[in-house]
């Protein structure tokens, strides 16, 4: 039997026990609290020598035709500060950065050659006080040494990194500082940009090129880095497919496949990086064109303009940026709007949508698609991978029947043939679902022609009966009286609807 003195020790003992798990708990979280607060504090300075190091390099370089031996450049500049270069005898720490880069040249023999005092050739030596001095940077008991050239920056002691397990030297070598890449040192002389060469609906092939008032000053282009908005991490689009530099265009062309916001960051053969381009990929089945119909799109200044081929790159972008959903006309002059398959979900009140890869499941953007499921428009009778839905109302004129804006919209009998081609209640729900998916709100006001106007070309301002909030949607969806469906009454009178699958 276990007497209460024995049992009052017990009871100390484990309050006790339980007390030091909860100090060491403590102690433990205050140690990692104070790393990483270290760890802010050294990216922080580090990153406060990167922006003077950037304000330099715009200010003092003349980077065309780089000779550091010549006069002109910003090394005549920083010689006239009085600045020690690295890899002199003047940089009492020379040995311990000489060791810093070799750690370097081994993970990454791209960016570095193996000659490290040649490295070193290109960087200028700054003590604190240099720091003081010349950078105008106060209380930075750091040594560095910096490549004006290329921008980076390597401080002697370093701070280890926990989460990285390492110790790091630069401030864009973390997963807390990464500013070198994401927010690129340019040139505001150059430009990069970027152009959709071929439309195939599920991969578009790109250019991305260095553009500038002067041709003749563009550097050749080492690589082509990209990150995307789920993802700070660059990637060299060498690796994508059809990769292809044509140094005579100063341009490198490649395949893109996969769904999602791109920021591409050029890199020159002098490992001069420029301002980050961005480009909203959004890929979907794309559009099948019968043999009566052509493609067609609005230029610059909403003049109608018909496509050169089906790969044409003016005629639509599904990005949410852009929402220029492809249109067609066939032979007989009427309006047709094709709407990809697409899979979505209800999630809080909103619609998620995805398009979809062919007849599969998987998201143009490689996405697992939990709690999505393809509409009905596209799977309840049969499998197709997008529809064709008239862009306006139809008329019946004379046993005519016309799909044209700027139509007086008039109630309408139809025979049988006609009623088999009309939208169906599932078509024509797909079209407002993609519409709320994309935060379109389509005006419900009453509208009395196609389009929304008397005028034909009424329509191109009238955007708010549009299933797309532009030029490019389906018109007269919500907007007048009864629209007829294919589940609608025989007997039912009211305006219709026809779609091409």
């Amino acid at each position: 039997m276990i007497n209460k003195k024995e049992l009052t020790i017990g009871k100390l003992v484990f309050k006790i026990f339980l007390f030091i798990i909860v100090f060491v708990i403590v102690i433990l979280t205050l140690i990692d609290s104070y790393n990483i607060s270290k760890l802010k504090k050294y990216i922080a300075k580090q990153q406060l020598i990167q922006e003077k190091v950037n304000y330099i390099r715009e200010q003092y370089k003349v980077w065309d035709n780089y000779n550091p031996n010549e006069n002109g450049n910003y090394y005549d500049y920083l010689q006239e500060l009085g600045v020690v270069n690295a890899n002199s005898n003047s940089n009492p720490y020379k040995t311990e950065f000489e060791k810093i880069i070799k750690e370097y040249i081994g993970k990454n023999s791209r960016d570095w050659n193996d000659n490290i005092d040649s490295i070193l050739t290109n960087y200028c030596y700054f003590s604190p006080s240099d720091l003081k001095k010349i950078l105008n940077l106060n209380d930075l008991d750091y040594y560095v040494i910096i490549n004006f050239y290329t921008g980076n920056v390597i401080e002697k002691n370093g701070i280890y990194d926990n989460k990285l397990r390492k110790i790091i030297h630069r401030q864009y070598d973390s997963d807390l500082g990464n500013e070198l890449y994401i927010k690129p040192i340019y040139n505001t002389y150059i430009e990069a940009k970027i152009e959709v060469i071929e439309n195939k609906g599920l991969s578009q092939k790109v250019k991305i090129y260095l553009d500038s008032d002067d041709k003749n000053s563009l550097p050749d282009i080492l690589d082509i880095y990209y990150y995307t908005e789920n993802s700070d991490s660059l990637k060299s689009c060498s690796y994508l497919d059809d990769y292809n530099y044509v140094k005579s265009e100063k341009a490198v062309y490649f395949t893109v496949s996969t769904s999602n916001k791109y920021s591409f960051v050029i890199e020159d053969s002098n490992y001069i990086q420029y301002k980050k381009v961005d480009y909203e990929f959004n890929f979907c089945n794309p559009p099948l064109l019968r043999d009566d119909m052509t493609g067609i799109y609005w230029d610059e200044n909403c003049k109608e303009k018909e496509i050169d081929n089906i790969y044409d790159s003016n005629w639509y972008n599904y990005s949410k940026e852009k929402m220029q959903f492809a249109n067609a006309k066939t032979e007989d002059g009427n309006y047709w709007v094709w709407i990809p398959r697409y899979s979505y979900k209800l999630n809080e009140n909103e619609i998620q949508v995805e398009y979809v890869d062919n007849l599969s499941s998987l998201s143009t953007s490689k996405n697992v698609l939990s709690g999505f499921e393809i509409h009905d428009a596209f799977s309840k009778n049969d499998d197709i991978t997008g529809f064709w839905v008239a862009k306006f109302q139809a008329n019946v004129d004379t046993g005519s029947i016309f799909i044209n804006p700027g139509k007086t919209l008039t109630v309408s009998k139809m025979d049988e043939g006609i009623r088999k081609q009309l939208m169906t209640n599932d078509q024509k729900d797909a079209i407002i679902t993609l519409a709320k998916g994309n935060k379109i709100t389509i005006s419900n006001d009453l509208a009395h022609y196609a389009g929304g106007s008397p005028k034909e070309d009424g329509f191109i301002e009238n955007i708010r009966y549009s299933s797309t909030g532009n030029m490019y949607g389906v018109y007269d969806l919500i907007c007048s009286e009864n629209e007829l469906t294919a589940e609608s009454s025989l007997n039912e009178e009211g305006r219709f609807r026809l779609v091409i699958k």
